[in-house]
């Protein structure tokens, strides 16, 4: 879903540090029954110019910090009531696949 919505907003000319973004929760179900909430993003308004300048700053600061930080895919895991359970993650985007 963030993927979708990240393409969207390029495909209107825009990035994610140009816009208010509302993040809102949905309920779904999967194939096996197990209800869970699905994140769903919707662009509010462009930020102001003020606004823009200051999450330029955090933006900037936040890409710094992620050169320093790897995720291992291959070994992702995560836990439900049947304990740790490995997680299927797109190496590229880093969206989870069900």
């Amino acid at each position: 879903m963030l993927t979708r919505y990240i393409q969207h907003l390029l495909t209107k000319g825009k990035k994610t540090n140009q816009v208010v973004t509302q993040i809102s929760l949905k309920k779904a179900t999967n194939k096996g029954g197990v209800e869970y909430s699905q994140a769903q993003f919707k662009a509010v308004r462009e930020l102001t110019q003020e606004e823009h300048t200051d999450i330029s700053k955090l933006t900037e600061q936040f890409m710094r910090y992620t050169q320093h930080v790897s995720l291992d895919f291959d070994n992702a895991v995560y836990t439900d009531e049947n304990g740790i359970q490995p997680l299927k993650v797109d190496p590229q985007t880093g969206e989870i696949l069900e």
